[in-house]
């Protein structure tokens, strides 16, 4: 306690009320510094705030199945998925990154949102 780290002057009949009085002093003020301060919100609380950037968690779902079957496609299919529908890449620039022709590029992008379709339908 603060009281007792500086030396004060106390008359022998007097201790026990001095200190009494120091001490709800004491307790008086930290309840008044506990209210003027927000109080902390509680795990209960928190998990009620809810996110309004978040997409919803049905939205949510359906894309964490999306990026499953798309990394359940065949290596050269994704790849090809990836570089045109994800990336963005126009398909000359995609064949040109991923060493093939545009044609074949363009056939496995067709087979592999075919895939996707098929497996999400």
């Amino acid at each position: 306690m603060r009281v007792l780290s500086r030396p004060r002057v106390v008359h022998n009949d007097d201790d026990v009320a001095y200190l009494l009085t120091v001490l709800r002093n004491t307790f008086i003020s930290e309840q008044r510094r506990a209210r003027s301060r927000p109080a902390l919100a509680s795990d209960a609380e928190l998990e009620r705030i809810v996110d309004r950037s978040a997409p919803p968690p049905h939205q949510q779902a359906e894309a964490r199945l999306v990026l499953e079957t798309i990394s359940a496609l065949r290596r050269d299919f994704r790849d090809a998925l990836l570089a045109v529908d994800v990336i963005g890449l126009r398909y000359a620039e995609a064949a040109r990154t991923l060493g093939v022709r545009e044609t074949t590029l363009t056939n496995r992008v067709f087979r592999a949102r075919r895939h996707v379709v098929q497996a999400l339908a």
